[in-house]
């Protein structure tokens, strides 16, 4: 378990530096991923490696985590977790 999340974990960095996402958007990828993962069936791992790889879906997932993460800060965000 704990060697899936330091993969995930690095996928996520991965993922953040490969499409230039700041932290006040990655803040939105774990959730994301998840609800993505769950449509498609698919382990959030698969889904991570995937959007590492297709150029076309991390380009969408990265354009999806923008949006959630500007709704997110437009609506309060959280302090914690400010920019």
């Amino acid at each position: 378990m704990a060697e899936d999340q330091d993969k995930l974990h690095e996928l996520f960095i991965t993922f953040a530096i490969q499409y230039g996402l700041g932290p006040g958007v990655v803040i939105a990828l774990p959730a994301l991923f998840e609800r993505a993962a769950k449509e498609l069936d698919m382990s959030i791992i698969e889904l991570a490696e995937r959007t590492v790889k297709n150029k076309d879906l991390g380009e969408y997932m990265a354009e999806m985590a923008d949006k959630v993460s500007a709704e997110f800060w437009a609506n309060g965000g959280d302090d914690q977790f400010r920019r």
